[in-house]
């Protein structure tokens, strides 16, 4: 886990940022795309022309990369976009006519950096946005080398962008004179990674399964480390807006902001898929995990995106014991259970791990059936407890908690006129409720109730309907009824066919309770009364 270590790693490591943004590109972006790509999820956009630019970028319909590097600009009108395309444009298109008449590739090189120092290029700022350019001429090694790429690239003259540990260049005509193109402070300071961040990336590469424990016994961290943070690959011009997007997190990261900090993280990501960028989106949203008290129900993303971004184990048993900590407070301290339901839902819809599902879905279904039971609404605690139980037939935590709400369940239900299809469907459905003993009494208890209540008003058919269902349900349940109990109903049949004079079932209704009780005194004596006198 990350918490206050990992908080005072990206801050201690990461200062350098926010002193010089040449060597940021250098020495903390990868120069290898990232080994496992992540998808980004509900990304969270500050302005409608943010959100238009990434989409567009992401659909593949346009890749405006001037208008997404604006982007940061979180104020930033479509007029003042439509401005800086149209100040660029009319650049391209003066630099087109100025230099195409020149056929020496150094010159034409030289023409175009020229005009661009004139016309945008006033004021070397560290902190300078893309969008300062074209403002107050403000720029840095970032935004001056993007520029110098959009132009060379509109201008159809080759080029490559070197990322390296120290420093982030052009060359134009990379394969005949690699004219170097750079905007760069002269007066720059080159940031070292320390041993603690250093321990703590390799840590990363070995949990993201990006290299193995036996990759690091070959070598030792720092031979590891200098080969996976470190490159010299070449880069586009979209990958600078990433490294932007990233400065910008940093920038928020030194605010204490870590919300828009991992939002801007994964825009940089979007943009730049590489295994440090993820690192740095992972480390940032274990922070905000750790301190989430989910008091909106939109916290729940973090959440589901800390599992959904890593293959770090850790990472569940943080997503178990938060889901714990959400379940506490809204069904138990809050009483509010309408949230909770909206917050799993929410998980449901987006959380792919299947094992980390099962388990949510046990303690979502299990806790809110408790829940409900202590608010004394039974039918919905009883709906959730069954849906619980089917999933884990097994467990016997959930196995008491069913069957004592089912019993709650019938003795709601049992003057309902479908109970018997109700108690007997229930059942066989579920063959748990069969091992309680109360639920059989209840369910035997029924019939014969129905039964004798009938027999004593002398309604033979009703009165044997009834102990005909008790007798299949007591033969396929195994119920065990009082001896007493059923003694007097299955006495109170025989006076019921004495008194209509049916004197072979008065003699077999007797006979057959005695087959099933047959050390009922009320049966010995009502048989003796009964069948030894001649019905007449």
């Amino acid at each position: 886990m990350i918490n206050k270590k990992n908080k005072s790693v990206m801050n201690k490591g990461l200062k350098y940022f926010s002193c010089m943004l040449c060597s940021l590109m250098l020495s903390l972006f990868s120069s290898l795309e990232a080994s496992d790509t992540i998808a980004i999820r509900l990304p969270k956009y500050y302005s409608s022309i943010e959100k238009n630019n990434f989409e567009n970028f992401i659909k593949k319909k346009d890749s405006n990369i001037i208008q997404i590097a604006l982007c940061l600009d979180s104020t930033l009108s479509i007029e003042n976009e439509m401005k800086v395309n149209d100040l660029v444009t009319d650049f391209i298109k003066s630099m087109d006519s100025d230099i195409s008449k020149i056929k020496n590739e150094k010159k034409r090189i030289k023409v175009i950096f020229n005009a661009a120092n004139q016309k945008f290029f006033k004021k070397y700022n560290i902190n300078a946005t893309f969008d300062k350019l074209f403002s107050t001429g403000e720029f840095n090694c970032l935004t001056g080398t993007l520029f110098y790429s959009i132009a060379l690239e509109k201008l159809n003259i080759p080029l490559i962008i070197k990322e390296q540990p120290t420093h982030v260049f052009l060359l134009a005509y990379p394969t005949t004179f690699s004219i170097p193109v750079e905007s760069t402070d002269p007066g720059m300071r080159v940031y070292i990674p320390d041993e603690r961040f250093k321990k703590n990336y390799v840590d990363y590469l070995i949990d993201s399964k990006i290299i193995t424990k036996n990759d690091l016994n070959a070598k030792n961290i720092e031979h590891v480390f200098n080969e996976n943070y470190y490159s010299s690959k070449d880069i586009k011009s979209i990958e600078l807006v990433g490294l932007a997007y990233y400065n910008s997190g940093i920038d928020f990261i030194n605010e204490k902001d870590y919300k828009k900090s991992f939002h801007q993280f994964e825009k940089a990501y979007m943009l730049y898929p590489s295994d440090k960028i993820k690192y740095m989106l992972e480390s940032d949203l274990e922070v905000i995990v750790n301190e989430l008290e989910f008091e909106q129900i939109d916290d729940i993303n973090y959440l589901l995106k800390l599992v959904s971004y890593s293959k770090n184990k850790n990472y569940r048993d943080i997503f178990l014991n938060k889901f714990d900590y959400i379940t506490q407070k809204c069904l138990f301290k809050e009483n509010n259970l309408a949230k909770y339901e909206k917050i799993f839902k929410m998980i449901q819809v987006q959380l792919e791990d299947s094992s980390l599902m099962k388990a949510t879905s046990d303690e979502y279904y299990y806790e809110s059936a408790r829940a409900y039971s202590i608010k004394g609404e039974m039918d919905k605690a009883y709906e959730f407890i069954k849906q619980d139980y089917k999933m884990n037939p097994e467990n016997l935590n959930i196995i008491g908690l069913f069957q004592q709400l089912f019993l709650a369940k019938i003795q709601t239900k049992i003057n309902d006129i479908d109970f018997s299809d109700f108690l007997n469907n229930s059942l066989t459905e579920y063959s748990c409720l069969t091992k309680s003993p109360d639920v059989l009494r209840i369910g035997s208890t029924y019939y014969l109730q129905k039964a004798f209540f009938y027999f004593e008003h002398t309604d033979a058919v009703k009165g044997r309907k009834y102990l005909d269902s008790f007798e299949r349900f007591n033969d396929k349940f195994n119920a065990k009824v009082e001896n007493v109990f059923a003694g007097e109903v299955y006495s109170a049949a025989s006076s019921c066919y004495y008194r209509i004079k049916d004197s072979k079932n008065c003699k077999a209704i007797l006979e057959k309770g005695l087959k099933l009780y047959p050390n009922n005194e009320a049966l010995i004596r009502k048989y003796k009364v009964n069948v030894t006198h001649d019905i007449k």
